[in-house]
């Protein structure tokens, strides 16, 4: 609306004020003195536009409502839509994957038929398995991801059978599940190990960061090695 404001402002306003001047000091260049009355203008003729002969570019298509974009105060997720990929090459699922967890509206919200949990498919996942349920922004998330999966317990990574995808995006800020969709949206800001890695991170702040104020309370942490050695 603002930039819509502005170039109504640069087009219309600004050429009429220069019509407006020029008018202005036409009047007032007329000789002084004598009492006799201006002529009267002549009336205008009317003019007739020309045919246009092109045809009229079509109307802007207006962006969807995504819900995603509801979620948090002054956020949309635009970054994501258009940087998302799988997080391995070709899944069987990868369209309803897109279009259940990262394009949903109100009108285009799917079922179990179009994307299942990934329990409904396999009782006990492997890790490959999982990964066919990850999207990414980048490459890297990926290859994180899976070495947090090769760190856990197998009996752990059964909690993935409750989901349907798992979208990790450099502009998710905090993490989060959704019942509408079945998937889990995770931050990677516990995930990068290299400064080119976090470089690649929106650096937003967490909209929650300042909601314990109010108790003047916080919680530092840091993340070392065995050897002692500051991870960050």
């Amino acid at each position: 609306m603002m930039k819509e404001v502005l170039m109504f402002v640069k087009r219309g306003l600004i050429p009429g004020m220069v019509a407006g001047l020029l008018i202005l000091l036409s009047a007032c260049s007329g000789g002084g003195g004598g009492g006799g009355s201006a002529p009267s203008p002549a009336p205008s003729q009317p003019t007739t536009p020309p045919p246009s002969t092109g045809t009229p570019a079509p109307a802007p298509t207006p962006e969807p409502d995504y819900i995603l974009d509801s979620f948090f105060p002054n956020k949309t997720f635009t970054g994501m839509r258009s940087s998302i990929h799988t997080a391995v090459e070709g899944p069987a699922l990868e369209r309803p994957m897109l279009d259940c967890t990262i394009l949903v509206t109100e009108q285009t919200l799917c079922s179990f038929n179009d994307l299942p949990l990934l329990g409904m498919t396999h009782s006990d996942p492997t890790i490959d398995d999982i990964m066919a349920r990850v999207l990414v922004s980048h490459d890297w998330m990926a290859v994180r991801f899976r070495e947090v999966l090769q760190e856990m317990p197998p009996e752990v990574r059964l909690i993935t059978r409750g989901i349907t995808a798992i979208v990790i995006s450099h502009d998710i800020r905090p993490s989060f599940y959704w019942q509408g969709t079945g998937a889990i949206y995770l931050d990677p800001s516990r995930l990068w190990l290299s400064q080119a890695e976090f470089d690649t991170i929106d650096t937003t702040p967490d909209f929650r960061a300042d909601l314990g104020n109010v108790f003047q309370f916080t919680m530092p942490g840091r993340y070392v090695t065995p050897e002692e050695v500051d991870v960050r």
